[in-house]
C-alpha cells in the first residue's frame, strides 16, 4: 500500500534555497509513505490525468527510481502552473515493475 500526499504550492523551494540545494520553482510536492510489509521501488515521473487527457510529468526530483522500505516516506518534487494543475482530477504512479498507484486530487 502507497499513501500518496500531494502539495501544490508547498514551500519546499525556500527550503531548497536555504540548504543550498540547486533545485528552483519546486512547487509542486508529492511524499509517498510505503504503508505496506515489502519494499517499494518507485520511478521519477508521474501522470496527471484530468477531462482532457493525461499529461506524462518526467521531470521530478530526485531523478532515477526511489526506494522506499516498509514505513518509510520519500518525497519528489517538481514545478508545476498552478492553473495547469487545477485542471487534473488524479495522479498516477508507477513502481519498477509498472504498478500504477493513483490518488484523487480532489
Amino acid at each position: 500500500m502507497l499513501d500518496i500526499q500531494v502539495a501544490i504550492n508547498s514551500p519546499v523551494e525556500d527550503i531548497f534555497n536555504f540548504k543550498c540545494i540547486n533545485a528552483h520553482d519546486q512547487n509542486l510536492e508529492i511524499r509517498l509513505r510505503n504503508d505496506g510489509n515489502k519494499v517499494l521501488t518507485i520511478v521519477s515521473y508521474c501522470d496527471l490525468a484530468g477531462d482532457s487527457g493525461t499529461l506524462r510529468v518526467n521531470y521530478l526530483y530526485p531523478q532515477g527510481p526511489q526506494k522506499i522500505i516498509p514505513g518509510d516516506t520519500v518525497a519528489f518534487y517538481c514545478f508545476m502552473d498552478e492553473n495547469r494543475f487545477k485542471e487534473f482530477r488524479e495522479i498516477i504512479l508507477y513502481d519498477s515493475n509498472g504498478r500504477k498507484y493513483t490518488k484523487s486530487l480532489s
